[in-house]
């Protein structure tokens, strides 16, 4: 077959095809060598620049784009099936690839991107159409991040005190187990629930946590976040393990960060006192006077709840004011009987069980100590008696209003009501009863059996 020879292009070709001079000469050639029955595949075409700078330094050939740069920007659309695209830069308005293609090591589908070919058994899947980030496959546990209902939830996941896995959205947080390195602040704690609390709870003056860490230096100062506002002469306790220091605020002029005399109790060497991390907490047993409220179930003599105040020293002397529980080692008690104990060896009330029977004593021996019982309208005390004046034993209280008094039995009594004193029995002196002899007497007229009308008399 002859051969056709193509002329040369002018300026004016090369402007109405839109290409420069060696795309052209590719082309032409490429139609020279169809028309004269050569092969054209795979054939490659190589250029500059090809329609305003949207394909620039490519290679073309069979199946194969091989770019630095593509931008399509002011094309509607590309359309192709493509093998590969490798390419330094690829711009445009919308990029879309269809359903069942890879992105790297991503499958892409109609609304879901999945790290597997399988979405179910995917590591990774992002679902488009309804918010959610998978992590794990379904054949094993997984969990879920669900931004359409604010929510992060374990595949696991069963609510209760019997349940499992977690679950974290605006309304929830539910997980098997809590640390907290800092404070944990609430408003409502849930009632008829079952929990545990090893060891001992102290309710302080007030509390909070270190803003950042102290160092071993004496002149190390105390930072924290502001939610506890100290005063100066406030002692402070900070307490982990086997280390225990007690600190006392000197300056407040930095609140919340705080000049403080540390190691009170002269349990460190200068500057060696412990270093204390960022959340750590910082209890403030206040000053002199102030006290405090401990249960314990852990401690010795435990279990029991403790009412203390301190005079200023609180690391070595504090003072029960009240404890409820085990009552060893207080108000004069050494064995472990369980009851309530009010005030000091001094002056104290306390009333317990030793096992058999319940125990009360009030003991008052300091000057001006003071014992008063008011049993109100109607309230009482008796013994044997089970009312006024009725059965043996003792009787004191009112009766609508009015004070009465019974002591003895029907035949032998003591008895004070209406305003009028009764005597009936004998008296039985152990020692001689000394009288006096009265030379004369005035007495009521007419004389009545129980009663004064106020007898006047005069002795020797």
């Amino acid at each position: 077959m002859p051969t056709l020879p193509l002329p040369e292009p002018t300026s004016e070709d090369i402007y109405s095809f839109g290409f420069d001079k060696n795309i052209y000469r590719d082309l032409m050639q490429t139609v020279e060598d169809f028309i004269n029955g050569r092969s054209i595949f795979p054939k490659t075409i190589s250029h500059q620049n090809i329609i305003n700078e949207t394909i620039i330094n490519t290679v073309i050939a069979e199946n194969t784009i091989e770019a630095d740069r593509m931008n399509v920007t002011e094309l509607s659309a590309i359309t192709a099936n493509l093998g590969t695209i490798t390419a330094g830069d690829i711009s445009g308005v919308t990029l879309n690839i269809s359903n069942g293609s890879r992105l790297a090591n991503w499958y892409i589908n109609t609304n879901t991107i999945s790290s597997g070919a399988v979405e179910n058994d995917s590591n990774v899947l992002i679902d488009s159409a309804n918010s959610l980030l998978r992590l794990g496959p379904t054949s094993s546990n997984y969990i879920t991040q669900d931004g359409a209902n604010l929510r992060i939830q374990s595949s696991n996941y069963v609510s209760g005190s019997l349940g499992s896995g977690f679950t974290l959205d605006p309304d929830l947080f539910e997980v098997g187990n809590i640390r907290a390195r800092g404070k944990i602040t609430t408003s409502v704690f849930e009632k008829d629930s079952i929990s545990s609390i090893g060891g001992s709870i102290l309710i302080s003056k007030d509390s909070d946590v270190l803003d950042a860490e102290m160092t071993a230096l004496d002149t190390s100062t105390l930072q924290i976040p502001g939610d506890m506002t100290l005063k100066i002469g406030d002692l402070l306790r900070i307490k982990t393990g086997s280390e225990d220091e007690w600190m006392e605020v000197t300056d407040i002029n930095s609140a919340p960060t705080y000049t403080v005399t540390r190691d009170k109790n002269g349990s460190y060497a200068a500057d060696a006192n412990p270093t204390w991390q960022k959340g750590t907490a910082v209890v403030n047993y206040g000053q002199s006077g102030d006290g405090g409220i401990l249960l314990t179930a852990s401690s010795e003599n435990s279990p029991r709840i403790e009412v203390f105040t301190h005079a200023g020293s609180p690391w070595s002397a504090l003072a029960t004011r009240l404890k409820i529980g085990n009552l060893n080692g207080y108000l004069g008690l050494n064995d472990n009987v369980y009851g309530i104990g009010i005030g000091d060896i001094s002056d104290f009330l306390r009333v317990y069980h030793d096992g058999s029977n319940l125990q009360f004593k009030l003991s008052l021996t300091s000057a001006n100590s003071a014992a008063e019982i008011d049993v109100g309208t109607n309230g009482y005390l008796k013994s044997g008696q089970t009312a006024f004046f009725t059965g043996t034993g003792f009787w004191f209280g009112n009766e609508g209003g009015e004070d009465k008094a019974s002591i003895g039995d029907a035949t032998q009594f003591l008895k004070y009501a209406d305003s009028v004193l009764q005597f009936t029995g004998t008296i039985e002196a152990v020692t001689p009863i000394q009288l006096k002899t009265y030379a004369f007497a005035s007495l009521p007229d007419p004389i009545v059996d129980t009663g004064a009308n106020s007898p006047t008399a005069s002795s020797d």
